[in-house]
């Protein structure tokens, strides 16, 4: 089983458990890597967690690099962005300008689109935030429903080039596209939550900011906001063969060996032991602390 934050009953399912689910990507990518015939190890869920690749951003860059192909006059610079939509894997790597690319463009996809539709009531597209929304977009694209088709413009495909004009020519975009790394606008930064409030303290409380690879829609959940909380494997075959990490350590204390000492782990993506049964938990253990009750 899958779940992921996705919708996990049918329609027609006689109980209420959520009126609001995740976009179904990350289960998606879940399901298909379990159903790949392949006998899993633990070692094997580890790199799922792991895992960067991104269906939903693929299918757009797919649609947007077809888009620019047959539309009449592309610039250079909105055929280069196409170029490395085409030879990109769907993997949100930290690195790769693809994955900029094909996120900037569809960001200015759905403006374009909601723009007509929210002016009304005074309230710009940016202002618009729903979980399913990449699902509506997904319609969007293949259903290409008359209603959604803003004015002035001949057809969805048209919508889609203008699209990634304005996102290779907003501010901010560098003069070589390739150099658009992805990383930079999926930085993360993890606070202490008191420290960091302490001038001189707040810089030294914790990771400081780095890039990461993955999205909200890759397994690998990582946005600038937001993180997988840990990472556990539970090997029902052998309990004792389970691992887990935290994000920075244990220990909220700056001088504390166990305040940062998970933190590579959780970013380079490795894992500790947690043995189970008490004969591998005293031969792994480092030091025991005993809580002995006051009188």
């Amino acid at each position: 089983m899958a779940t992921a934050n996705g919708r996990i009953v049918p329609d027609k399912y006689p109980y209420s458990l959520s009126v609001q689910w995740e976009a179904p990507w990350r289960t998606d990518r879940i399901y298909r890597v379990l159903e790949s015939g392949k006998k899993f190890s633990a070692e094997d869920m580890l790199q799922l967690q792991n895992d960067i690749y991104s269906e939903f951003d693929l299918f757009f860059a797919e649609r947007a690099e077809q888009a620019v192909d047959h539309a009449a006059h592309p610039s250079t610079r909105v055929r280069q962005a196409a170029d490395l939509l085409r030879n990109w894997d769907g993997r949100m790597s930290a690195d790769s300008a693809a994955p900029t690319v094909a996120r900037r463009a569809r960001e200015k996809f759905a403006a374009l689109l909601l723009h007509a539709k929210l002016k009304p009531a005074g309230v710009g597209a940016e202002e618009y935030h729903w979980g399913m929304a990449t699902v509506w977009l997904e319609n969007v694209i293949r259903q290409q429903p008359s209603r959604w088709l803003p004015a002035g413009y001949a057809s969805f495909d048209d919508v889609v080039v203008e699209s990634m004009r304005q996102a290779v020519n907003e501010k901010g975009a560098p003069k070589n596209l390739e150099s658009w790394r992805w990383g930079e606008s999926n930085r993360i930064d993890i606070a202490h939550p008191i420290f960091a409030r302490v001038p001189l303290l707040n810089h030294l409380s914790g990771p400081g900011a780095e890039e990461q690879s993955g999205s909200e829609y890759s397994v690998k959940a990582v946005t600038r906001h937001h993180g997988p909380s840990e990472r556990m494997t539970v090997d029902l075959a052998d309990l004792d063969h389970s691992t887990l990490n935290l994000v920075t350590g244990q220990s909220g204390n700056l001088l504390s060996p166990y305040h940062d000492d998970h933190w590579k782990a959780w970013y380079e993506g490795f894992t500790f032991a947690l043995p189970f049964s008490e004969k591998a938990v005293n031969g792994a253990q480092a030091h025991r602390l005993v809580l002995t009750p006051g009188f």
